[in-house]
């Protein structure tokens, strides 16, 4: 994966296209190495996971499998002399985070076919008409579900070893085996952005539709972001979202990328350190940038848990206003539904709106406390209350004429009656007024449960 958005964040307004190289021959696979001391290093599962996931996936046999990575090799690479493939080793305790919210990815996908097979055989045994799209979907969720076994890489190192290819079978991550290996001259293969930070690699070929490539030189990238040296692209690595970590929270490739190019440092000794003590005073119109007190000493609090604290502490006040808790699952007698608003809000101010964070957070924990959520969209909601509002008018204005028809027609059959009779009237009366209220609150009731 490597950093999040960073392609698109190089690519973003015009700042660099990377060169289309079609499928080369053999004499221009050759030639496009500096000198014939020079390789390619190709990150196997960063350039080729989708053949590998599609031949081990539905190939029974792994010497089909085999095959099948093989052929697509030898499509891409045209001479095998002056290739090195890197596989990835076991996994290294930095990535652990990376590694839990995968297989909670694929968990969730596994849920997911599980339900679409269920409705399947529904569909099947009930006899209504089986459509391409069903398969399509049971397809695409199992395709995310996919875990390279490590037996069957093993024997995929061992193929292609037998045919000829120079196999490296790294310790952990490939990346890092890569980047040290690598020499001026060499280009590095890889799908991967997190290679492309690495100082010592200043050419990636980024696998591309038809067997090309797409060429990024790493001088390109820094004239077309403006940046001073190598040393800056990698600080902008580091510090955005990546496999081994998480940005700030707000800070993404594009802020980070305008607070270390404004930064005054001399970037070509290698060293980063006081790099941003100098221009602090130039980029404090960022909300999430740290601020130094006159000793130098950092007070940067931790946006990310303090944004979480703000909106539970918002969300608890909302959910007491319905008889609940943050910290409580619904009970069974508190028949709430509650509905939200899908309107968004805009600002000629330019000022940053935490709105559909906010729905996006509370919508998450309403569910996983039992409550029932729904969207209206805000004309909806507006005719919606429009519509109660007359419905109840016109019960209401119902029942009172028909308990004043009822009571003339009494006061008629009843004029010559006995003093007696005309007492027991009055207060018969008192009690019909108020079983009337209570029928208007239970129609009132029975509208609300309608809509």
């Amino acid at each position: 994966m490597g950093c999040l958005s960073f392609w698109r964040f190089v690519s973003a307004k015009k700042r660099y296209t990377p060169v289309y190289r079609k499928p080369p021959d053999r004499n221009t696979f050759l030639h496009a190495l500096a000198g014939p001391t020079n390789k390619y290093r190709v990150d196997i599962q960063g350039s080729f996971y989708a053949i590998i996931r599609y031949a081990y996936a539905n190939c029974t046999n792994l010497e089909f499998a085999h095959a099948i990575v093989l052929k697509n090799l030898k499509l891409r690479l045209k001479d095998h002399n002056v290739a090195i493939l890197y596989f990835d080793g076991s996994l290294c305790e930095e990535k652990l985070s990376t590694q839990r919210r995968r297989q909670g990815i694929r968990s969730k996908a596994i849920d997911s076919a599980s339900r679409r097979v269920a409705a399947f055989t529904e569909r099947i045994a009930s006899g209504a008409r089986v459509r391409r799209r069903h398969f399509a979907d049971i397809r695409r969720q199992l395709s995310k579900t996919f875990r390279w076994d490590p037996a069957a890489r093993d024997g995929l190192v061992a193929f292609l070893r037998n045919n000829g290819w120079a196999v490296v079978q790294c310790e952990t991550e490939a990346d890092v085996k890569i980047a040290k290996d690598t020499i001026d001259g060499d280009i590095v293969i890889s799908g991967d952005s997190d290679l492309f930070i690495y100082q010592n690699i200043t050419v990636l070929w980024r696998p591309a539709r038809n067997s090309g490539f797409q060429e990024c030189k790493k001088s390109d990238v820094l004239s077309g972001l403006g940046l001073q040296s190598s040393q800056q692209l990698t600080a902008l690595g580091v510090v955005s979202t990546n496999d081994y970590g998480h940005s700030v929270y707000g800070l993404e490739c594009e802020t980070n990328f305008k607070v270390i190019k404004c930064t005054e440092a001399t970037w070509s000794d290698g060293s980063v350190e006081g790099a941003a003590v100098g221009p602090l005073s130039k980029i404090t119109k960022h909300r999430f940038a740290p601020s130094l007190d006159d000793n130098g000493w950092s007070h940067a609090w931790d946006a990310r848990r303090a944004l979480h604290e703000e909106f539970l502490v918002i969300a608890d006040r909302l959910l007491k206003l319905v008889g609940g808790s943050i910290g409580a699952k619904r009970k069974e007698e508190n028949m709430v539904i509650i509905a939200l608003g899908l309107g968004k809000f805009g600002s000629s101010a330019r000022l940053s709106s935490l709105h559909t964070a906010f729905f996006w957070f509370f919508v998450q924990l309403l569910r996983s406390l039992g409550y029932i959520v729904v969207g209206i969209e805000e004309d909806e909601m507006a005719g919606h209350n429009m519509l109660s509002e007359e419905v109840e008018y016109d019960e209401d204005q119902k029942i009172e004429d028909a308990s004043a028809t009822k009571a003339k027609n009494r006061d008629k059959t009843n004029s010559n009656a006995s003093p007696n009779k005309a007492l027991k009237r009055r207060a018969s009366e008192g009690l019909e007024s108020e079983e009337v209220d209570q029928i208007k609150a239970i129609l009132r009731k029975a509208l609300r449960c309608k809509e």
